[in-house]
């Protein structure tokens, strides 16, 4: 299944798991133009 979501959406799960990349990201604060897509497949499932 593929999300789209914002940087606002999916910031403190993110932190949670790699903060330097949240205290990287946070100061471009980038906007609702930006998108994050979230892909949730069963594992060894091949991607084309």
């Amino acid at each position: 299944m593929l999300t789209k979501h914002s940087w606002a959406d999916v910031r403190a799960d993110i932190a949670k798991v790699n903060p330097l990349l949240a205290a990287i990201i946070d100061p471009i604060n980038p906007g609702e133009e930006y998108s994050i897509y979230k892909l949730k497949c069963p594992w060894g499932q091949h991607l084309l």
